[in-house]
């Protein structure tokens, strides 16, 4: 293991326990040395960009500039420009996460709750195809597609996609209540989930798509 390592290993370790300043100055201290360390450029842009978006957007993009294929990086990225209010150019970082970590779920949802926000209807119900054709048990995709299926006015569908969900999580009270008694109306409230911090976690719902994009660990 070299120093940069070795440095970076206790930069991240400062982070995970919340002790962001002195995983900042490690992660300084390394780029001194180091001006292209790719993983402490993007660890020192999550962090600055708690603070300042557009820094921390700056900083991630000189880590991808020195690894283009760092999917943390397109992660934290996405979550970025989403905060930014740029959730066209989110959701194709979000897509190059899905090309670069095809099991990564979170990106997959993530990327069709904001092609949903951007208007792309049609593209939204394609990714939620793809994801419950390899995760058929997804409860967000689920809930995600019976929305989309709603507002195009396919009541039918939309009530299918949603007992699904519902046979996944029984003691869901919000799915529950979205179908209505009996369980047959359809569902007209998109916070029809699991709670709104699955919503907020996975970032369903296209009215709340950008305060969802949480950003993780590097």
């Amino acid at each position: 293991m070299t120093e940069s390592d070795a440095s970076f290993e206790a930069a991240v370790t400062h982070y995970r326990e919340n002790r962001a300043d002195r995983a900042e100055a490690a992660c300084r201290e390394i780029l001194a040395r180091a001006p292209d360390h790719a993983r402490a450029l993007h660890l020192l842009g999550v962090i600055r960009g708690a603070a300042d978006i557009q820094e921390g957007l700056r900083l991630i993009r000189q880590a991808m500039e020195a690894k283009p294929d760092y999917a943390e990086a397109h992660f934290n990225l996405a979550a970025l420009l989403a905060a930014a209010g740029q959730p066209a150019e989110a959701a194709r970082h979000y897509a190059e996460v899905g090309r670069l970590r095809p099991d990564d779920l979170v990106a997959h949802i993530r990327h069709g709750a904001l092609l949903t926000a951007v208007g792309e209807t049609d593209k939204a119900i394609e990714q939620y195809g793809r994801i419950l054709v390899r995760w058929p048990d997804s409860v967000p995709a689920l809930l995600a597609l019976g929305t989309l299926y709603l507002s195009r006015g396919d009541a039918g569908t939309s009530i299918d996609l949603y007992r699904r969900a519902a046979r996944l999580a029984p003691d869901s009270a919000e799915i529950a209540a979205g179908l209505g008694p009996g369980g047959v109306d359809p569902v007209m409230d998109p916070l029809g989930l699991e709670g709104v911090e699955e919503a907020l976690h996975w970032g369903v719902v296209p009215a709340v798509a950008l305060a969802a994009h949480r950003r993780r660990d590097p």
